[in-house]
């Protein structure tokens, strides 16, 4: 079955909430509160009801929604109302067990914890373990037995060779002691046994030789390994104290080197820019144009009214004489008022006001009247314009053939004066980020003593982690050849061989025993040494009998080192696979029955029990095992819902276990709750995934 809708009408704090789940893998996102767990619970419940109390959210008579699933392409739906599931219930769920559904199936933290369904009963013996796996234990301890009674651990402990070691040691004394009886015979004895010891002292020069030997061939072997680890010590230690830097530190200064490449750029295209402007204004210092700026402006806008006035025709001037209409009318207005003002002497001085009236009439009459057709010239204004433009042009330098260009070029000094003004504010956030870019790097390299120094540290930094691996796998050579790394001198010399005198002690010996068996001539003795011929019999059988049970274990131990690391459960392999993602190929799983615990891991070096798991491992050897007993035990028909069961694991391994999912979800249905944002946005980066993000509740 396929879970393609949940449907929730009321269910703990959760109201009419609907989620479309894909037939792959589905990563429900969201924060606390958002209701991921109660979802969880709804799916549980009404997929297989418990009737566990400590659940959350707790049961309530209004608990209502249905799951819409397909399965064998047809589409069907699980109802629950309250506490009773109804609607149309799959096969492959409708005998589920709850605890078994919750501890495989549906988990969350604590149920991924739980490792007993993996760990015994009846799951375990049917998918965890490999066929006749569960009697290797005793036949090991069976065939190790039988090695410590044949031949037992040490000298002294009880077996059957140290006892027939025993009963030949007292049958040598006594045969010593007859043959000790005749005189010759202990004159040839003594002398047997001192050739014996001179022998076992040759033996033991030739043994140390032998070793010394070896000793002289290893390191001769060994010599230019010393040599270059001598000379990649002494590197070393001329580097000196410096400090190291860090792909951080490294980063940084790349980083800090494009701002102020960046910084810079900005600068200089501001500059250009300035210098353009600059350049527009004909070489004119922009501090000549601020004082006169506002003169300009009124320049610029007065060049309409400039060019009406100037287009006007002027009109005609006719010429007068000196005294003209002006100067009558002038004499008439002084008479009036002298007459006026001599009336309060005399009333005769009327008459003197008659007269000026008179020629003030006459003199207006003579005023020349404009055509009312032709508009009068402000002549005032342009000459005062054209003074105020040539003023302009002799402050500022400017050369022009007529007022129009003139005109021009104030336009053109003024548009790039403001521009260049409207830029200041910009150049001096450049330039001041530029300086801040600046000091930010040098403030940086300041610890390294400037950047020439900051290059010389990455460089021994660079050498240093060189010298070190070298001189780590140098060690390593050398310490697997048996020697010591740190004593580069060969502790011994070369010494004479010492076979030619253990040839001729040995022949000795023979001579000297040929002699003592002609001396002693008993029954006695030769029953005693009869005796010891038989002894000397059983000790080379049960010698044998010692080395095949020995051979046995040995072969036996390989068998199963090849059996277990390549004859493996389905379910092993399968877990084994999902361990190995999830933890970057670092662990695999071993199920080697020899061991009693029943799970382990291991990281190729060494194996770990579950005793020895961080929290971190368990979480992901218990998820890896359940996601393939879910897998096998459910035939891909019963979906896997997971809550939260990522929280212990790092980012890396979060990333392996999110692919581990997708590629269970090829066969599986997998829907996985979480809260941490770093597995939905892994998640959604995969194909075939689809990612739900739920709000707060109380949002």
């Amino acid at each position: 079955m396929r879970i393609s809708l949940i449907d929730i009408a009321s269910y703990g704090r959760i109201r009419d909430r609907r989620v479309a789940i894909s037939p792959g893998l589905t990563v429900i996102h969201g924060p606390n509160e958002s209701g991921k767990t109660t979802v969880m619970e709804f799916i549980r419940n009404t997929l297989v009801p418990t009737n566990k109390r400590d659940v959350y959210p707790e049961r309530a008579r209004t608990d209502t929604g249905s799951i819409t699933y397909e399965e064998d392409g047809e589409e069907g739906t699980i109802t629950l109302v309250q506490k009773a599931r109804g609607g149309d219930v799959p096969d492959c769920i409708s005998r589920l067990e709850p605890d078994l559904f919750r501890s495989v199936f549906a988990m969350g933290q604590r149920d991924l914890d739980d490792d007993r369904v993996v760990t015994s009963g009846d799951i375990s013996s049917r998918f965890l373990s490999v066929p006749g796996g569960d009697s290797m234990p005793s036949a090991m301890d069976s065939i190790s037995g039988r090695v410590d009674s044949k031949v037992g651990k040490t000298s002294r402990s009880p077996s059957e060779l140290n006892d027939l070691d025993g009963r030949l040691a007292s049958l040598d004394s006594d045969i010593a002691g007859l043959r000790a009886s005749a005189e010759s015979y202990g004159v040839l004895a003594r002398r047997r046994d001192s050739l014996k010891t001179e022998l076992e002292e040759a033996g033991r020069d030739a043994e140390a030789s032998r070793r010394d030997s070896e000793i002289i061939s290893l390191y001769e072997s060994q010599r230019e390994n010393y040599r270059r680890l001598s000379s990649a010590r002494a590197e070393l230690n001329g580097l000196g104290d410096f400090r190291r830097v860090s792909k951080a530190d490294s980063d940084k200064a790349v980083s800090l080197e494009a701002d102020l490449r960046n910084a810079r750029s900005n600068l200089d295209s501001d500059k250009a820019e300035i210098g353009r402007l600059k350049e527009a204004m004909g070489g004119i210092d922009p501090d000549a144009v601020s004082g006169i700026r506002g003169r300009m402006s009124e320049v610029i806008d007065g060049r309409g009214r400039y060019r009406s006035e100037s287009s006007k025709p002027r009109e005609e001037s006719v010429p007068r004489k000196s005294g003209g209409p002006k100067a009558a009318l002038l004499a008439g207005v002084l008479m009036i008022v002298l007459g006026i003002v001599a009336a309060t002497v005399t009333p005769y001085a009327l008459a003197l006001s008659a007269v000026g009236a008179v020629v003030a009439v006459v003199g207006v009459r003579r005023q020349p009247v404009a055509s009312p057709s032709v508009p009068a010239v402000d002549v005032a204004f342009i000459e005062s314009y054209e003074r105020n433009v040539r003023e302009i042009c002799t402050k500022l330098g400017i050369h022009t053939a007529g007022i129009e260009q003139a005109v021009d070029s104030i336009i053109s000094v003024a548009d790039s004066y403001d521009r260049l003004r409207d830029r200041a504010p910009v150049s001096s956030r450049i330039r001041d980020e530029y300086l801040d870019r600046r000091s930010v790097l040098d403030s940086f390299y300041s610890g390294y003593s400037g950047k020439d120094g900051f290059e010389e540290c990455i460089r021994k930094t660079a050498r240093e982690a060189e010298l070190r691996t070298a001189i780590n796998h140098l060690r390593d050579a050398i310490r697997s050849s048996g020697l010591d790394p740190e004593q580069s001198k060969c502790p011994v010399e070369a010494r004479a061989e010492a076979g030619p005198d253990i040839t001729r002690i040995s022949s000795d010996i023979g001579s000297l025993e040929a002699e003592m068996r002609h001396v002693l001539d008993t029954r006695e003795l030769d029953s005693l040494i009869d005796s010891r011929e038989s002894l000397e019999e059983e000790r080379r059988k049960v010698l044998m009998e010692g080395a095949v049970a020995v051979l046995a274990m040995s072969i036996a131990s390989e068998a199963c080192d090849d059996a277990y690391s390549n004859i493996q459960p389905g379910v092993a392999a399968t877990a084994d696979r999902f361990l190995s993602m999830m933890t970057s190929g670092r662990y695999r799983i071993d199920m080697d029955p020899r061991r009693k615990d029943v799970l382990a891991v291991s990281d190729g070096d060494e194996v770990k029990g579950p005793k020895r798991w961080s929290t971190g491992l368990r979480a992901q050897v218990l998820l890896s095992m359940k996601l393939a007993v879910a897998k096998e035990l459910g035939d891909g028909k019963v979906p896997m819902i997971l809550d939260d069961v990522l929280l212990p694991f790092d980012p890396d391994r979060m990333e392996g276990a999110v692919r581990a999912l997708a590629e269970v979800s090829r066969e599986m249905q997998v829907i996985m709750f979480t809260c941490d944002p770093a597995v939905a946005d892994v998640a959604s980066e995969l194909q075939d995934v689809s990612v739900v993000r739920l709000e707060a509740l109380n949002a």
